[in-house]
């Protein structure tokens, strides 16, 4: 959903790969989960409880408090109605696909009491090798219309997702051989089929959240309404692996090249890929609540509307690491020797460890948070100016799980304002300039070789947009024009090393300035009821402007970055007899070469283009309306990587069947 908006594109890689939803905005990483319904939300998201997605752009701290400068997604939730429906959907696809999907709603009994239950289980594509996953999602909540002007809603959600093994590519961050475009390195160079797992047998990881919100609103008198929400969010991830390490850089082979045994020949360094044994847990929660007011007044012709808030956060995270001492770790595989690929390594218990503890810590984080802003209607409302500011507070506590010993406390402070001004040209078009500012706070210590030294200074992100917005033709053609300029000072930068045990450490420096520039062009044409065109475009320059701690890395892309995106969709509806009921949409996204990682910056993943192509029918079934619908993903078969250390879906089919009782 989020890839064909202009300026996003996918951030997951490492121990992420297809399994969270990171995401880079204007260039910039978002640093987070999707929030949900405004609030900080799980990793994994499953679509039974969407109602819709929205994407900010720009620093907006002053709403959502810590972000990156680039922008956030918000997922909004399916909510009670007091109407019954219940929609059962079942899809069936290619390399084993399989989903069911059921949503339902509708009042309790005579009561002003309302309910909703979605519920799915999904049994992943099962086309790379060895691969093989489910998940399951339960999302059951309450509405209560307690008075004609006051509600409760009770949301959770249950989400389970169970990899074995999970999926896994090299991480090729440093030069490759000559005559090797980066996103076709492994493919080429060896004989890697494009299903190709690096993944052992052996290996796992078995993720659990749940999410709890409580949100209660009421209008108090003529002109103020009221909010008052909380919010729990609890993770539980553990995963073991032997891939996913460094292709030639692993400590067996940083010596030379591996000497032949009895049964294999000698490895070249640079064709060995390092087997490590790790194991991962991490589990946490947080706990948020919310109080907002806002009111709403009229003076002779100025309108004015306020907004007033507190938040207040608590925060836990654990995380332990285990792994194998160096000369345990299995023989490396030599890319080139098919062979070599012993994907047999012992198995492993989930939810304990047999290894070395490695790294063992906890962090309790608090953040406090105020904020205030108006916004002023002029000229009947054709003028609107807006001004607000939020004041945010963190306290972090963090130690050493294994020693005990704990870091410093850090105590960060920031105001981070926003300013706007929409003018209404006409009835149809609009023109806006806002300008902004994010915070990160940094509740970390700098390390140097993996060993904390400094603490972190703030991120701060600022930000303008200008812009067109326009509504023609009675609604059938609307659009979004946009320029802008991003800047965010104080960057942590991770680089990657080696100690010599075998570990994998980082060095961290937090300095100089990151820049994006561009322009964003996105809109819907609806020339009749039954055909729409959406298309959207974004040209992007996100560059470090300034880098004293790598002059090198000056003028060159941010990590992740593209500069240019692009996406095309069209639907058409058949209303006509013969083929009345039918309908058939595609389109196509197309993202231009992708920077891959900060300690080579001359990498690019290869430009690539997917195109979907959907055919669906519309009928009744016992009276039911009944759909049916073929899709077709990634026709063109494009061997594309999305983000580092992932690799995309090949071409594949859904074929769906779902009806309203």
């Amino acid at each position: 959903m989020v890839r064909f908006s202009p300026g996003v594109t996918n951030r997951n890689g490492d121990f992420t790969a297809g399994n969270a939803g990171n995401f880079a905005i204007r260039g910039f990483a978002t640093g987070s989960n999707p929030l949900r319904n405004g609030f900080a939300g799980p990793p994994i998201v499953d679509s039974v409880n969407i109602a819709r997605v929205e994407i900010v752009k720009g620093p907006a701290s002053f709403l959502y408090g810590q972000l990156a400068p680039g922008g956030l997604v918000n997922i909004i939730t399916k909510r009670p109605q007091s109407y019954r429906q219940t929609t059962l959907r079942q899809d069936f696809g290619t390399d084993n696909y399989l989903r069911t999907q059921l949503d339902t709603t509708g009042p309790i009994g005579d009561t002003n009491v309302s309910y909703r239950l979605g519920g799915s289980w999904q049994n992943d594509f099962e086309y790379y090798e060895p691969y093989e996953a489910q998940q399951w999602d339960l999302a059951p909540s309450v509405l209560w219309k307690v008075t004609p002007t006051t509600t409760l809603l009770v949301e959770f959600e249950h989400f389970e997702k169970d990899e074995l093994p999970l999926m896994m590519i090299p991480n090729i961050a440093f030069p490759t051989p000559a005559g090797y475009p980066y996103s076709q390195y492994i493919d080429r160079a060896y004989p890697v089929p494009k299903n190709w797992n690096s993944a052992d047998y052996s290996d796992f990881r078995d993720s659990e959240f749940d999410n709890l919100v409580v949100n209660a609103e009421t209008k108090i008198g003529e002109h103020w309404n009221a909010r008052a929400a909380y919010a729990y969010i609890f993770r539980k991830v553990d995963f073991f692996t032997h891939g996913n390490f460094s292709l030639g850089n692993t400590a067996t082979t940083n010596a030379g090249d591996i000497p032949a045994t009895a049964t294999l020949p000698v490895i070249l360094q640079k064709n060995a890929m390092g087997r490590r044994p790790r194991q991962i847990q991490d589990d946490g929660f947080q706990h948020t609540g919310t109080l907002e007011a806002t009111g709403s007044y009229q003076f002779g012709g100025v309108s004015v509307r306020t907004l007033l808030g507190y938040q207040r956060d608590d925060i836990r995270s654990n995380s332990a690491t285990w792994q194998a001492p160096v000369n345990t770790w299995p023989r490396p595989w030599d890319l080139s020797n098919p062979a070599t690929w012993d994907r047999h390594a012992p198995a492993r218990t989930k939810g304990s460890a047999d290894l070395p503890l490695t790294a063992a810590s906890r962090a309790d984080i608090d953040i406090e948070a105020y904020w205030a802003g108006v916004t002023l209607g002029f000229l009947q409302d054709r003028l609107s100016v807006l001004a607000g500011s939020r004041h945010t507070e963190t306290l972090n506590k963090s130690y050493n799980r294994i020693n005990g010993v704990p870091n410093p406390v850090f105590e960060r402070k920031a105001n981070t304002p926003q300013l706007g001004v929409l003018y209404k040209v006409t009835d149809e078009i609009s023109a806006f300039a806002s300008a902004s500012e994010s915070f990160v706070p940094n509740n970390s210590l700098l390390r140097v070789l993996g060993v904390p030294i400094t603490p972190a200074e703030p991120t701060v992100g600022k930000g303008w947009d200008l812009g067109v917005k326009a509504a023609l033709k009675n609604g059938k053609f609307s659009g979004t024009l946009s320029v802008y300029e991003v800047r965010n000072t104080n960057i942590i930068q991770n680089v990657v090393g080696f100690a010599a045990n075998g570990d994998t450490v980082f060095t961290d420096f937090q300095s100089g300035e990151q820049e994006s520039k561009g322009v964003e062009l996105d809109f819907v044409y609806s020339p009749s009821d039954s055909f729409q065109v959406y298309a959207a475009y974004s040209h992007q320059n996100p560059i470090y402007k300034k880098n004293p701690a790598f002059v090198i890395l000056e003028g060159k892309p941010l990590e992740g970055s593209t500069k240019n995106l692009a996406s095309l969709w069209a639907k058409y509806r058949f209303t006509e007899q013969p083929l009345k009921g039918m309908y058939i949409a595609g389109g196509f996204t197309w993202q231009d070469k992708q920077q891959v990682r900060l300690e080579n910056p001359d990498l690019f993943y290869s430009a690539y283009a997917l195109f979907d192509l959907q055919v669906g029918y519309e009928t009744k079934w016992r009276g039911h309306p009944l759909t049916i619908e073929l899709a077709g993903k990634n026709l063109a078969w494009e061997n594309y990587l999305p983000s580092n250390n992932s690799r995309g879906l090949q071409r594949r089919f859904i074929l769906s069947f779902s009806t309203k009782l």
